[in-house]
C-alpha cells in the first residue's frame, strides 16, 4: 500500500516537473517570437478589396443576365439604357450592334452562365479591375426565334479575362471581354 502511494506521488511530481519545464519553455518562446502588430490601415485595405471584388463579381453576373435576355425579353427601345447600365464602350457598342443584327436574323440569346471568377491581380483601390473567369456556358447560347433550334451553345470551361471600369456614379461596368481560347 505504501508503495502505491509513493508511485502516485512520484508520478505527480514528474507531471508537475514536466508542466513547469513546458511552461518555462513556452514563456521563453513567446519572449523570443516577434510581436506582430496588425495595422488598421491594412485591415481597411483588405475590407475595401473584398468589397470591390464582390461588387465586380455582382456586376459580372448581372452583365450576363441582361446580355442573355436582351433580344428575347426587352423591346429594342430599351436596349441602350439596359446595356449602358452594365457596359461601356467598346463592349457596349458591340452588344447593341449584335442585338440589332440578331433581331433582323430572328436569333436570340438564351440561358444562363455559371461564373467562376478569380483575380489575377488586386483591384487595389483603382477604378479599373481585371478579373478572370472559368465560365460554364453550357446552359447558354443563341437560338433561332422561329424554331427554337440552338444555333450555338457555350463550352463547359471557357477561359475569359474581363476588364471593368468604375463610373463616376461608383458603379462597375464591363469594358472589355477577352476569350482566351484555352480551357481552364
Amino acid at each position: 500500500m505504501a508503495r502505491l502511494g509513493t508511485a502516485r506521488w512520484m508520478s505527480a511530481a514528474i507531471t508537475v516537473g514536466i508542466l513547469a519545464v513546458s511552461t518555462a519553455w513556452l514563456d521563453s518562446q513567446q519572449r523570443l517570437a516577434p510581436r506582430v502588430a496588425i495595422d488598421p490601415d491594412d485591415i481597411q485595405l483588405c475590407r475595401a478589396e473584398t468589397a470591390d471584388r464582390a461588387a465586380v463579381e455582382k456586376t459580372w453576373q448581372h452583365y450576363w443576365d441582361v446580355y442573355l435576355a436582351l433580344e428575347a425579353k426587352y423591346p429594342s427601345s430599351q436596349w441602350t439604357k439596359l446595356v449602358g447600365a452594365i457596359a461601356v464602350d467598346p463592349i457596349r457598342s458591340q452588344i447593341l450592334v449584335q442585338a440589332a443584327k440578331y433581331r433582323v436574323e430572328k436569333i436570340e440569346a438564351f440561358g444562363y452562365v455559371v461564373t467562376r471568377p478569380s483575380w489575377p491581380q488586386p483591384i487595389a483601390g483603382r477604378t479599373t479591375a481585371v478579373m478572370a473567369d472559368c465560365q460554364d456556358g453550357t446552359h447558354a447560347g443563341s437560338r433561332y426565334v422561329t424554331t427554337g433550334k440552338h444555333k450555338t451553345v457555350g463550352e463547359a470551361r471557357t477561359s475569359i479575362r474581363a476588364t471593368f471600369v468604375m463610373g463616376r456614379d461608383h458603379v462597375w461596368r464591363v469594358k472589355q471581354i477577352a476569350y482566351l481560347g484555352t480551357p481552364c
